[in-house]
This record gives C-alpha cells, sequence and structure tokens, in this order.
C-alpha cells in the first residue's frame, strides 16, 4: 500500500506519493475553487518533499480513472479539473 504525504502552499494543497523510487505522483487540490488534477513525472529520487512541486508544474496530467485508483478519497470532496 502507498502512503500518501500532504503539503500546504497558499490556496493549494499537494497529496504526493511516490510509486517507485524515481517516480512521483502529485494531486493538486485547489481549495478556493473545490477541484483537483493529478500528475506523474520521472524525478532523481534524491529528495521526494524538494521533487514534488516540479512534478506538480511540469508532470503529465493523468486521466480521471487513474486518479481515482491512486486518489479515491480526493473524490469524495473535490470535483476533478479537466
Amino acid at each position: 500500500m502507498y502512503f500518501t504525504v500532504v503539503r500546504k502552499k497558499g490556496n493549494k494543497t499537494y497529496h504526493y506519493m511516490s510509486l517507485s523510487p524515481k517516480v512521483i505522483v502529485v494531486a493538486s487540490v485547489n481549495e478556493a475553487i473545490g477541484d483537483f488534477s493529478c500528475y506523474i513525472d520521472g524525478v532523481e529520487g534524491y529528495d521526494h518533499e524538494k521533487e514534488f512541486m516540479g512534478v506538480a508544474r511540469c508532470g503529465s496530467k493523468l486521466s480521471e480513472e487513474i486518479s481515482r485508483v491512486l486518489f479515491p478519497r480526493l473524490f469524495e470532496t473535490y470535483r476533478w479539473r479537466l
């Protein structure tokens, strides 16, 4: 089972998890609007705490179906951002 780390920055909350030492998935939640989307990307794997923001900014957007598998609880509170 994967565990999720949560970090808040301004009006956004980031939920991220490592799928492998060099792959991070990030859910970017916009608290003000009430929606979110998910991104995935490869990282160097030295410090995920520093690397997750790069994935949130430049990663590939995941489909809603894959995001539901990775972050099912977010769908209970927020709507999916197209």
